[in-house]
């Protein structure tokens, strides 16, 4: 089962050892079981100057970059 979370970084493009870095410095990141749910707080953020997306994790450790803008 895939979960997905939104992830931002200032001023840096994301690359996926940074999101890695992200879920292991941010605990309560929030994690959500629809693609859909997880779009939904991308687009209530704010994120001045960043940039940032949803990603996807499978049990297998595979991370996927979904652009929601």
């Amino acid at each position: 089962m895939k979960q997905y979370f939104v992830v931002h970084r200032y001023r840096q493009y994301i690359e996926i050892p940074y999101v890695r870095k992200f879920m292991r410095d941010n605990k309560d990141m929030k994690y959500h079981t629809s693609l859909k749910t997880a779009l939904k707080e991308l687009h209530n953020g704010f994120y001045d100057d960043s940039d940032y997306g949803v990603f996807s994790m499978d049990s297998k450790g595979k991370i996927k970059r979904y652009d929601g803008r």
